[in-house]
């Protein structure tokens, strides 16, 4: 898989899911971008990218929720051979073990080079960081790497009421949506923000989109 993107929420039932593919047995990922959340029901192996990979993914990146139990990662739930990748992601729910925000675990005849994650409380590979293999980063260095995806720069946020869409709007990290936005969303007055809705790129859930 060269250059795919995904938007879209996946669940998986069982083993193995992840944004662009639930297991990788051969062949190489990269360049791939993952925005979507990443769900699995039951069994283990979540990821940004691959749920399972037992090859290479290389330069790709991840800004998502993933929610799931255990083997949970931010490129692969297990991985093998990760190199170039960039991580931001929130995990939700309880995970019980082997969490990263890099990978939830790597295969022990594995390698991993030049990664890089937005800090959090996963580490890089099952909560621990690995300097210069699987490190963590704030949000400006990790915009100095090279490859940073477009759309680490943004966030697209959501207005909705009732569960209708009212409106969307991008708007850069760090940037500040007022409350004269809000009323322009479609329906009225929406209730009161205060002097401004703070897009923290540390703090941005649900598939990569601010929802107010």
């Amino acid at each position: 898989l060269i250059s795919c993107k995904n938007y879209g929420t996946v669940t998986g039932k069982k083993n193995n899911c992840g944004g662009m593919t639930g297991s990788e047995n051969l062949g190489l990922i990269s360049g791939c971008e993952n925005y979507g959340t990443i769900r699995l029901e039951n069994g283990n192996c979540l990821g940004g990218i691959a749920g399972y990979s037992d090859s290479r993914i290389d330069k790709s990146s991840s800004l998502c929720n993933l929610e799931g139990r255990s083997r949970i990662g931010g490129i692969a739930g297990e991985g093998y051979d990760i190199s170039r990748c960039l991580a931001m992601v929130t995990v939700l729910g309880d995970a019980e073990e082997m969490v990263g925000s890099i990978a939830g675990t790597i295969n022990e005849e594995g390698t991993l080079s030049d990664n890089y994650f937005v800090k959090n409380a996963w580490g890089g590979v099952d909560q621990v960081n690995y300097a210069g293999k699987a490190e963590s980063c704030t949000y400006e260095e990790i915009m100095q790497k090279e490859n940073v995806p477009e759309g680490f720069t943004q966030v697209t946020v959501t207005f909705e009421m009732d569960g209708e869409t009212l409106k969307t709007m991008q708007v850069p990290y760090g940037g500040t949506i007022t409350q004269e936005d809000a009323n322009k969303s479609g329906r009225g007055q929406l209730s009161e923000m205060g002097s401004g809705f703070p897009c923290d790129p540390c703090d941005v859930q649900s598939d990569g989109h601010g929802r107010k």
